[in-house]
């Protein structure tokens, strides 16, 4: 029907990234051509996805663009969000999801990775563009994920968190730079 087909669209339309991410392969583009024949409307699921963002999801990103630290010589972004930027703006969790992706469009950046100070924890999610494996760098703070999608939550302070997520990230680079030097 119409309403399985959309809604099996807007799934995949999600989980390539509006058809970006490495997972965007024919397969993933003939199942979107049999979604639409089956009723789905691409041009109505991106709007309900894409342009229907709240306020505070957009004051949030104001706010993320103003922390934003660039790391691993520009290779990585990393920004946040304070529980008092969130209140300041009236934000729930969904308003801060895009953000990452804000960070991750950067020209040159790899990987991103947005903070979120919650009650007594931060909450991290990390994105990267290309192939480097952010599900490792999460498992290294009890987190986990998928190679280009991970999340992680640390207990304790947004510095601390920040610090942390730093050296992991030049970690991660200067192992990749080792290996090339190898090669």
């Amino acid at each position: 029907s119409g309403a399985v087909a959309t809604c099996a669209y807007a799934g995949l339309m999600t989980d390539t990234g509006r058809f970006q991410f490495q997972n965007a392969d024919a397969r993933a583009f003939a199942a979107a051509a049999e979604m639409v024949a089956a009723g789905a409307d691409p041009a109505t699921i991106a709007r309900d996805f894409y342009q229907n963002r709240r306020l505070a999801s957009v004051l949030l990103e104001g706010i993320a663009i103003d922390h934003l630290q660039m790391l691993a010589d520009g290779r990585a972004a990393l920004s946040w969000i304070t529980r008092a930027d969130r209140d300041a703006c009236g934000a729930v969790k969904a308003d801060a999801e895009p953000l990452v992706d804000v960070l991750r469009s950067l020209t040159g950046v790899r990987v991103a990775c947005m903070l979120r100070e919650q009650e007594g924890e931060v909450r991290g999610s990390f994105r990267a563009k290309d192939d480097t494996d952010v599900a490792a760098v999460a498992r290294s703070f009890g987190g986990g994920g998928h190679v280009a999608a991970a999340g992680f939550t640390l207990s304790c302070t947004l510095d601390e968190a920040r610090r942390l997520v730093d050296e992991a990230l030049a970690a991660t680079f200067a192992s990749d730079e080792e290996g090339a030097c190898r090669a």
